[in-house]
C-alpha cells in the first residue's frame, strides 16, 4: 500500500509543478512480473486464505516478497537513482522484519495513534503484518514507529523504511515527469564550489554565522543561569530580533552605496569590537548591557545576509545561480547546528569569557577574509552603472510594492515567518502537551534544521523557473498539513518526522526566494531590496511571538499551531497569486544565461 500512496503522490506533485504524468508510459522498466509475484505473495499472506498458508512458511515468504521488490528495483537502477532509496526503504524493512518472526513490529501507542482499538493486537499480540513491540523486539525502532493521527483518513503507521520508499519513489516519479532540456548538461549543485570568490565568501558566511549561533547559545544560557528568569530570556529573544529589524531598515538605503564586500569587512570587525566591550561586561555578571551590545551586533549584523546574498550574482555565472543560492542555504543551516552545539559545549565546559572569545575570533576572521575578497574578486556579471543613483527606503519599498513577484515573495514570506514565529513560540509547551517532553525542544529544533538543510539542498536541483515559482505556493501549503497533522499527533517520533518535513519544505522555499529576488530586481537595488523585505519579514516573527502568550492564555498550543497551519495556508494563497503565471521565454529556465551576462571561467 506504501508504494502506491507514494506512486500517487509523485504522480501529484509531477502535475502540480507543470510535469506531464502522462511521461510515465514512456519508462521501459523491466522485470514487471516480479513485482506481481510480490504482490501475490503478499495477498497471501495477510488476506483471508492466510490459513491455507503453513506457519513455517510464514517468515521466508515474507523475504521473498521483498527480495522480488529488490531484484525488480536493482534492474531498473538506470531509470533513476531515487530508487536507490526505494532499495534502502526495503532493507530497513526488511531487517526488523526478519528479525521478529515475519512480522513489523509497533508500539501500542502507534497502534491506538491511527484509532485502531488496540484490543486487535493486545490479543494475541499480533495482528496482520504487526507484532507487538516490547523489550525483546529486535530492531524496533525501525519498525512502524510513525503513527498518522486517526483523523487523516486510512490512517496507518509507517516505519523508517516506508519513509525512505515513499521520498525515493516520489522523487523518481516526479523525475520522470519533466522533460530534460535539450542539449542542456546535468545541473551539478556542487559546481559553484569552482568558483574561488564564491567559495571564499561561502567560508567567510561560515566562520562568521558559526560565531553568530554560538553568541546566541551561549547567551542564552549565561541569562537564565545568571537570572533563573524566562522573561529575561524572552526579553532578550524578542529585543535581539527587534534590533535586526531596525538594523535592516536602516541600512535597506546605504547597501547599494558601499561595495558588499567592504560592507561585510566592516560590519565583521565592527562587531568584533562589540563582542570585546561585552566580554568585559559579562565577566562582571551584567545582564543587562550584554542584552543590548548583543542586540546592537545583532543590528549591525542585519547588513551581511542582504549583502551576501546579493553578491552571489556577482561571483557565479547565471546558470549557476540557483545551485550557488542552494549551497549557501544548506551552509547557513549546517553552520546553525553546529553553532548551537559549540555554543552549548563551550558554556558547559568553559563558562562565559572562553565563549565569547571564539566568537570575536570568528569575527575577525570573517572580516579578513572578507578584506582579502573585497582585494581580489572578480564579478562574473555585469558592473553597476556609477551614473545609477542609490534609492531610499521609499524606493525599495515603491520598487516591492510595484513589482507583483517580489511583493507577493515578501507578503507571504511574512505571513508565513509570522506563523513560523507562533509556532516555535508555543513548541515547548506542545511537547510538554502531547507527549509528556518539555526538555525536547532542543531535538525538535534539530529536526527541522536537519529539514532545512535537505531541502535547501534538494531545491538545487530544480531546473525552471516555472517549477521555482510553484513550489513555493506548494511547499507553504505542505507547511501547513504538516503543522495541521502535528497538532493531533501524539507520539513522538510523528512530532519529529513532521517537524522534519516542516523544516524541508521552509528550506525549498528560501532557496527559491533569493533566486527569484535576484533575477527580478536591477543589480544596483538588490541589497538594499533583500534588507528591506528581511526587516517586514522578521516584524513577521516578531508578532508571531508576541501573539503565542496570547494565544496560549485564551487556548492551548494545539491551537497556537492550528492557528500557525491556517497562516501556512493563507500563505500558500498569496504566493499561488503572485507567482503562478507563466514565465517570459527568457525567464524559463534557471540554468540559462541570461542576457548582458558574461561567462567566467572558475579559478
Amino acid at each position: 500500500m506504501i508504494l502506491g500512496v507514494a506512486l500517487l503522490a509523485g504522480v501529484v506533485l509531477a502535475w502540480l509543478l507543470g510535469a506531464k504524468p502522462s511521461r510515465l508510459v514512456d519508462l521501459n522498466l523491466r522485470g514487471g512480473p516480479f513485482v506481481f509475484a510480490a504482490l501475490a505473495i503478499q495477498l497471501c499472506l495477510f488476506t483471508r486464505i492466510h490459513g491455507h498458508v503453513p506457519g513455517q512458511l510464514f517468515l521466508p515468504l515474507q523475504v521473498a516478497t521483498y527480495s522480488l521488490l529488490a531484484v525488480f528495483l536493482i534492474v531498473n537502477m538506470r531509470a533513476g537513482r531515487a530508487l536507490i532509496l526505494v532499495v534502502l526503504g526495503l532493507v530497513a524493512n526488511l531487517l526488523p522484519i526478519l528479525t521478529n518472526g515475519g512480522r513489523m513490529p509497533i508500539s501500542l501507542s502507534a497502534w491506538t495513534a491511527t484509532g485502531t482499538p488496540p484490543e486487535l493486537i493486545q490479543r494475541t499480540g499480533h495482528y496482520a503484518n504487526n507484532v507487538l513491540a516490547g523489550p525483546h523486539s529486535h530492531f524496533a525502532w525501525l519498525g512502524d514507529i510513525f503513527a498518522l493521527p486517526a483523523s487523516v483518513p486510512y490512517a496507518s503507521a509507517l516505519s523508517v523504511g516506508d519513509v525512505l520508499m515513499t521520498f525515493g519513489l516520489t522523487a523518481f516519479v516526479y523525475r520522470a515527469c519533466i522533460r530534460p532540456r535539450a542539449g542542456a548538461l546535468p545541473l551539478r549543485i556542487l559546481e559553484p564550489l569552482r568558483f574561488d570568490s564564491f567559495r571564499s565568501l561561502i567560508i567567510g558566511r561560515t566562520v562568521s554565522k558559526l560565531g553568530d549561533w554560538l553568541t546566541m547559545a551561549a547567551i542564552v544560557t549565561w541569562i537564565f543561569q545568571r537570572t533563573h528568569s524566562t522573561f529575561a530570556v524572552s526579553a532578550f529573544l524578542v529585543a535581539r530580533i527587534a534590533g535586526i529589524i531596525g538594523g535592516g531598515v536602516i541600512a535597506a538605503p546605504l547597501l547599494n552605496r558601499i561595495p558588499q564586500f567592504r560592507t561585510l569587512s566592516t560590519v565583521e570587525a565592527l562587531r568584533g569590537i562589540l563582542m570585546l566591550v561585552t566580554l568585559a561586561f559579562a565577566k562582571h555578571g551584567l545582564v543587562a548591557p550584554v542584552i543590548g551590545l548583543v542586540c546592537l551586533s545583532s543590528m549591525l549584523g542585519a547588513a551581511t545576509n542582504p549583502s551576501a546574498s546579493s553578491l552571489v550574482p556577482e561571483l557565479l555565472p547565471d546558470r549557476l545561480l540557483h545551485q550557488g543560492n542552494a549551497l549557501h542555504g544548506v551552509t547557513r543551516n549546517v553552520v546553525m547546528v553546529a553553532g548551537t552545539g559549540l555554543g552549548a559545549l563551550s558554556m558547559g565546559t568553559l563558562g562565559i569569557a572562553p565563549s565569547l572569545l571564539i566568537d570575536l575570533g570568528t569575527f575577525a576572521l570573517a572580516a579578513l577574509l572578507y578584506l582579502h575578497l573585497s582585494a581580489s574578486a572578480d564579478p562574473v556579471g555585469p558592473e553597476t552603472p556609477d551614473a545609477e543613483p542609490a534609492q531610499s527606503r521609499r524606493q525599495l519599498l515603491r520598487g516591492i510594492l510595484s513589482n507583483r513577484v517580489i511583493f507577493g515573495l515578501t507578503a507571504s514570506f511574512t505571513l508565513v515567518t509570522g506563523a513560523i514565529g507562533l509556532l516555535n513560540a508555543s513548541l515547548p509547551q506542545f511537547l510538554a502537551r502531547q507527549v509528556a517532553q518539555p526538555q525536547a525542544y532542543g531535538y525538535a529544533l534539530a529536526a527541522i534544521g536537519l529539514g532545512l538543510m535537505c531541502g535547501e539542498f534538494l531545491t538545487g536541483f530544480i531546473e525552471r523557473e516555472s517549477v521555482a515559482r510553484r513550489s513555493v505556493a506548494l511547499a507553504f501549503f505542505v507547511s501547513g498539513v504538516v503543522v495541521f497533522l502535528a497538532s493531533q499527533s501524539t507520539v513522538a517520533a510523528t512530532i519529529y518526522l513532521l517537524l522534519f518535513l516542516l523544516g524541508a519544505s521552509d528550506g525549498s522555499t528560501e532557496v527559491v526566494y533569493d533566486t527569484l529576488f535576484q533575477r527580478q530586481l536591477p543589480r544596483q537595488n538588490t541589497a538594499g531590496t533583500f534588507a528591506l523585505a528581511s526587516a517586514i519579514q522578521n516584524g513577521g516573527m516578531l508578532v508571531g511571538l508576541l501573539a503565542a502568550p496570547i494565544v496560549l492564555q485564551t487556548g492551548d498550543s494545539t491551537t497556537a499551531f492550528r492557528l500557525s497551519a491556517v497562516g501556512c495556508v493563507v500563505g500558500t494563497m498569496i504566493a499561488a497569486l503572485a507567482l503562478f503565471r507563466r514565465p517570459r521565454v527568457d525567464e524559463n529556465a534557471l540554468g540559462e544565461e541570461s542576457a548582458g551576462r558574461r561567462e567566467l571561467s572558475p579559478a
